[in-house]
């Protein structure tokens, strides 16, 4: 994992096969000091999920650990490295998903998507924090 701090790039290694980030720079704490309540919810649904990398189970990770207060999740994204697929969800819309793949999208050449503009269903919560946002 990289990380952006004051003092510029760091590099940390990781000893198990999935990486959890939420808000705040895990190099500056040791481990399992964090202090993000999100983060240790996440490290839960890992330690008890059977199929520890299944884009279901890290979807229902995303589901439990979105903000909804002063900062909300905007989308949130879980990429198939092996396949290259991206699934995409909209606000805190865990139901509807938008799947791209990585590899296909890199032969379109250049682009640039809107996200909300490709869901379907638009979220109440996104109505509601629309001004705020903005401001």
């Amino acid at each position: 994992m990289i990380e952006w701090s004051m003092d510029g790039l760091r590099f940390i290694e990781r000893t198990k096969d999935d990486q959890i980030s939420t808000d705040f720079i895990t190099s500056n704490y040791e481990p399992g000091q964090y202090p993000c309540t999100r983060y240790k919810l996440a490290e839960r649904f890992l330690a008890t999920s059977a199929d520890r990398v299944s884009v279901n189970v890290v979807r229902s990770i995303l589901s439990a650990t979105h903000m909804e207060f002063q900062t909300p999740t905007v989308y949130s994204n879980v990429c198939d490295l092996d396949s290259g697929d991206i699934f995409i969800h909209d606000v805190h819309n865990y139901e509807e998903v938008l799947k791209l793949n990585f590899f296909e999208e890199l032969k379109k050449g250049e682009a640039r998507y809107v996200v909300e503009t490709l869901f379907k269903v638009k979220p109440y919560v996104a109505d509601v924090y629309k001004t705020p946002m903005k401001k």
